[in-house]
């Protein structure tokens, strides 16, 4: 019976997360020139953080039939989601910074989503 008590114990406990060794490389913190509230609470800053597999694979399953999707980089001080509400609100400047950062913080199969869908230097985006 002890090891059947042994057992029912070892399986009840949830496992443990990997840790990254270098946990600080895969976030950065942009400060906004032009900091918001929203709902009660100051935005003065926007932590970027990578995807993980598990986020990745959660992703695509969240945009399915979505037109319109936002990429879950973009974190508040206590690593919440920050709110769809707040990044549409940011100061234009602010958000290109932001923007600009985020790319580097893309799993790569999404970087080149992007140079794929805009219209190289010089051409139009119809025939004229």
């Amino acid at each position: 019976m002890t090891n059947e008590t042994t057992m029912t114990e070892t399986a009840a406990a949830p496992p443990s997360a990997p840790q990254f060794v270098d946990a600080a490389a895969r976030r950065k913190t942009i400060d906004l020139a032009y900091p918001v509230t929203y709902e009660g609470r100051t935005y003065t800053r926007i932590h970027l953080q990578r995807m993980t597999v598990l986020e990745v694979g959660d992703f695509m399953e969240s945009i399915v039939g979505k037109d319109e999707i936002r990429f879950p980089l973009f974190r508040d001080d206590d690593g919440m989601h920050i709110p769809d509400a707040v990044l549409d609100g940011l100061d234009a400047d602010d958000r290109d910074v932001i923007d600009k950062a985020a790319i580097d913080f893309l799993p790569s199969r999404f970087r080149d989503v992007r140079a794929v869908s805009e219209p190289q230097a010089g051409d139009t985006i119809a025939q004229s």
